[in-house]
């Protein structure tokens, strides 16, 4: 039995009122029915289909996971004549008005920090979750001295992030993951779509995996932990030298004594409005953990990047502040190739934690148009405590801070949830030679309450100082909801 299906749908190139509308597409098809259950799933299939080539970037992902659900299907199909003759039995029953014969295969799903579903073969895992964060920012005063040209200190409120994502694993031994924020001041889009395999099946000395697409660097012990997760709302400003993902190509593993590494070529990207060359670049990253460290867990470790430049490069920062302007900029700096080391560490001990990072920028002038190379470098230190007697979550396995569960979720018998504190210092120094992009130093204090696992809730009071302009202080708060 055959059931003609015609499929409409448009497209529009570009953004805005300059954007360029395709023609309607008119396609037919035809399905063959063996049970309701399939037709049901193969139209489900296809419309989601349509619907992600409106969003270019996820069109192709989502056909590769299409095809792998139907496969199993056309296999099992094709297995024997057996088969065949099943099946043709179970189409003459459908037309029969009577219920096809069940095969004892179903999909699963359950709640596992988000969504997750089992297809009926067990070839592949979707998971799908999500963040919102809302902030309202207020400053001390609407400095004159502040206006520059990404504009001037303003009291608002935004959405921070606003991110869906899907994620799972397929034939056991490799990941996906796609991520879309749909934050309107928060490009790029697109955040994660890669695929890869936390551990390659192969007969090798050492346990390897390999990830490749786009992805967050592996560079930096905040630029590696999710946003969901980190102590204070924004991160510190020596991540002005990091952009927070890259495209690429990467290996990590586990060596003896608790060493991760991790080494890859990639493509320099433009979150910070870094105008760089398509060419792909080298990064490098290991870090060590030592237990029993003043009865708590210490890490170590080390991280380099050296990308080249096509015309120039260009470093700015805010104050830690996503609405606020760039309180030091470089402007574009004429380069051949910019390198980058950044030293981190932490210690944890229960509800206590320390963590600090530094990182020195090197940039190789472009002396064709009388640029000498200058350095930058930049840092901050952190503490936190938990008044609740609850911990940070650091992922032994992933090393980095994952989800802070509390022991007592507001609600629960006499629960709080889990309140931390913490304090951060952070300096940025863009000053040298006849590059004047200013000294920042940011002095944040915190406060953090964790109802339950997925809900958050955010404080964060801020002394920003330029050394050519007047301090200012910034009042910011957060409702995070995460799953």
């Amino acid at each position: 039995m055959y059931l003609p299906i015609e499929l409409r749908d448009s497209y529009e190139v570009g953004s805005g009122s300059g954007g360029r509308q395709g023609p309607r597409s008119h396609v037919p098809v035809k399905i063959k029915i063996t049970n309701l259950f399939e037709l049901q799933i193969r139209m489900m299939m296809r419309h989601m289909l349509l619907f992600a080539s409106r969003f270019r970037a996820y069109a192709a992902a989502v056909l590769a996971l299409i095809l792998l659900c139907m496969l199993p299907v056309n296999n099992a199909a094709a297995e024997s004549p057996q088969n065949r003759q099943s099946e043709e039995s179970d189409t003459r029953d459908a037309d029969a008005g009577k219920q096809p014969k069940s095969t004892g295969r179903t999909w699963q799903m359950r709640w596992n920090d988000g969504l997750e579903i089992q297809e009926p073969w067990d070839v592949l895992t979707i998971r799908v979750g999500g963040m919102a964060q809302n902030d309202s920012i207020g400053f001390s005063s609407d400095l004159g001295g502040y206006e520059t040209e990404q504009g001037r200190l303003e009291n608002g409120v935004q959405w921070r992030r606003a991110r869906l994502y899907a994620e799972g694993d397929f034939l056991k031994y490799f990941d996906y993951k796609f991520q879309y924020d749909f934050a309107t001041r928060n490009p790029p889009k697109l955040k994660d779509a890669y695929f890869g395999s936390p551990k390659i099946p192969l007969p090798l000395p050492i346990p390897i995996g390999f990830r490749i697409g786009r992805f967050r660097t592996l560079i930096g012990l905040e630029g590696y932990t999710s946003s969901r997760n980190t102590l204070f709302m924004e991160r510190g400003l020596p991540y002005a030298f990091v952009p927070s993902r890259n495209t690429g190509f990467i290996l990590f593993g586990e060596l003896p004594h608790s060493f991760d590494w991790g080494v890859g070529f990639i493509r320099g990207e433009n979150d910070y409005l870094f105008d760089k060359s398509s060419k792909f670049g080298f990064i490098a990253s290991g870090a060590r953990k030592f237990q029993n460290v003043k009865k708590g867990l210490l890490h170590m470790g080390a991280n380099y990047q050296y990308q080249p430049v096509k015309d120039s490069v260009r470093y700015l920062s805010r104050p830690e502040v996503h609405i606020a302007p760039q309180f030091a900029d470089t402007g574009q700096i004429p380069a051949r190739s910019e390198h980058l080391l950044l030293l981190e560490g932490f210690w944890l001990r229960g509800p206590l934690s320390l963590q600090s990072e530094y990182g020195w920028t090197w940039v190789s002038g472009n002396s064709d148009l009388g640029q000498q190379s200058v350095y930058f470098n930049g840092g901050y230190i952190a503490t936190s405590y938990f008044l609740t007697g609850d911990d940070r979550g650091y992922s032994d396995k992933k090393g980095r801070f994952g989800h802070v569960i509390p022991k007592k979720p507001f609600g629960t018998d006499r629960g709080l949830g889990a309140w931390e504190v913490g304090f951060r210092y952070s300096r940025l120094d863009l000053d040298d030679k006849n590059i004047l992009g200013g000294i920042l130093n940011d002095f944040t204090m915190g406060l953090n309450w964790y109802p339950t696992y997925f809900l958050r809730f955010m404080f964060n009071t801020i002394y920003a100082k330029q050394n050519r302009l007047d301090g200012v202080w910034i009042f910011q708060a957060r409702i995070q909801v995460a799953f």
